[in-house]
Order: structure tokens, then C-alpha cells, then sequence
């Protein structure tokens, strides 16, 4: 198709205008997209605090120890004396303190009746009565009051008094033997049990005519059990048991004992081991 010449110059002058009117218009700024971005969030959830719990603070009160005494106050043999209690736990309360041990391991064996000097209390062992010999002044008063058998493992102690005023520890101790020996040492009873049937069976006789004279808890020094014979050896060792002397009518009998029984030992063999 022929454009003339008066067509040209028109579509060139639209062109231009449009130009023109581009170049003119305001440019626009751009307009930044905001991404929203997730974090994560790094706080921990706190939940509702605890009350803390308040210490009680410390009594300004002091705390009242019980002064009753810790064990039931009875002799092992039976008495007719009248115990005072507070008298009777100020004495074994003193034989703990001189041993350091508690008062629960000390017994009283048994509570008498006594009448001795008024100075020693009849106790011519402890220093008291070396004094009073040294400077000649012995008071030959008499005093009534009590003699105190105590006992602690296989110890025997003796405490003198005057009436219930005072005491006063002797210092002379013994083992336990005897009757005493039986009333707290359940082994030692059944071995006495066990002398007893066995010599009344020897004797064909009751086993209530075999009487205790003497009983003693001792360590044997080897396997002869303190009855050797010259023609046997013996294996040292200590070996735990008793020495018992029992009676029928007035004939004496010696046996002596490990822990599971007993042997009748003559008197001429029988050896008593040193304390």
C-alpha cells in the first residue's frame, strides 16, 4: 500500500507527541514487598512460680531431755529393801560415768541390808580407809545402810551406803560366778542343766540332788579344756566355757566346758586358767 506524503508527516507527529508526553509524566518509585518473616521463638514458657517453703527458725527454747530413768529398776534377785529410785539411778548413772558406757548395760544384781564404820562404809579397800589407817582416824561409828551389787558384762561392783545419803564405790571387782552367772548367762544355765543330768545319771539319783557350788566363765588355753593328760598333745587356741563345781550331798565333782558340752575333770588334773 503507497503512504503519500501528507500521511507520513502526520504519523510522525503522533509519534513525536507521544514522546514527548512520556518523557514529561513523573516516574513512580517502586514499592518494596515486605516478607514477613517467622522466627521461632526462643522463650520458655514460665509457669506460675512456687511459694517458697519458710524455714522455721530456730527454737530459743531448749529442749527439756527426759530425766526418768532409761531402764526398769529391779535387782535380778528379788529384795526386801525398799528401793528409792532417784537414790538407786544416781548410783548406776555414777558406775557409767567411771566406765563410759550407758547406763543400760549396767544390772543390779541384788540390794541389802548392811551396818558398817562411818568413815569407809565397809569398804577397807579404796582410799578412804588407807587415809584414814595412815593418820590413826578410823571412827568406829556404825551406820546402817545398803550394800549395792552391780554388775557389767562379767564384772561384778559393789557401791556401800549410808542409808540413802551417801554412797561410796569399792574398788574391789570380781567375776561374775555362781548364781549370778546363771541368772544372766542363758549358756551358762543349760550347761549346769546338762552337768547335772549327766552326773545324776552316772549316780542313778535325781538330778535335783546335784547342787551348784561354784561356776565360773572362763578361756581354756588349748583343746584340753584346762584337764590334760600328760600322755596327750594339745592345739593351742582359746576356747570359750566354764568351770563348774556341783555337789552331791558332800562329795564334789569338777567338770569343766566348752560350748556344747560339759566333761568331768578330777580334781587333781583340773586347771584354772589366770583372769
Amino acid at each position: 500500500m503507497c503512504i503519500s506524503s501528507s500521511q507520513k508527516i502526520w504519523v510522525f507527529s503522533t509519534l513525536l507527541l507521544v514522546g514527548v508526553l512520556v518523557a514529561c509524566a513523573p516516574m513512580q518509585t517502586p514499592v518494596a514487598i515486605s516478607t514477613a518473616t517467622v522466627i521461632a521463638s526462643t522463650a520458655t514458657p514460665t509457669g506460675t512460680p512456687s511459694i517458697p517453703t519458710a524455714i522455721p527458725p530456730a527454737s530459743s527454747t531448749p529442749i527439756q531431755l527426759s530425766t526418768q530413768p532409761s531402764q526398769s529398776i529391779s535387782p535380778i534377785f528379788e529384795s526386801t529393801v525398799e528401793l528409792d529410785t532417784d537414790f538407786t539411778q544416781s548410783i548406776i548413772e555414777d558406775l557409767a560415768l567411771n566406765l563410759n558406757i550407758p547406763t543400760s548395760r549396767v544390772q543390779i544384781v541384788s540390794v541389802e541390808n548392811a551396818e558398817w564404820g562411818q568413815d569407809t562404809l565397809g569398804c577397807a579397800d579404796n582410799n578412804v580407809y588407807q587415809e584414814a589407817i595412815i593418820k590413826n582416824t578410823l571412827d568406829a561409828t556404825q551406820v546402817e545402810g545398803l550394800r549395792y551389787t552391780l554388775l557389767v558384762g562379767n564384772t561384778i561392783y559393789e557401791y556401800h551406803t549410808e542409808n540413802t545419803d551417801r554412797y561410796l564405790r569399792c574398788s574391789e571387782q570380781g567375776i561374775v560366778s555362781g548364781e549370778v552367772l546363771i541368772a544372766v548367762d542363758p549358756l551358762a544355765a543349760e550347761t549346769l542343766r546338762v552337768v547335772q543330768t549327766l552326773l545324776a545319771e552316772e549316780l542313778d539319783l535325781s538330778s535335783r540332788r546335784v547342787q551348784l557350788v561354784d561356776m565360773q566363765p572362763v578361756t581354756w588355753s588349748d583343746t584340753s579344756l584346762g584337764c590334760p593328760d600328760p600322755d596327750q598333745t594339745y592345739t593351742q587356741v582359746d576356747i570359750q566355757g566354764y568351770h563348774i563345781v556341783v555337789s552331791v550331798a558332800d562329795e564334789l565333782y569338777i567338770y569343766h566346758s566348752d560350748s556344747n558340752t560339759a566333761y568331768p575333770c578330777p580334781l587333781e588334773q583340773s586347771i584354772i586358767p589366770a583372769n
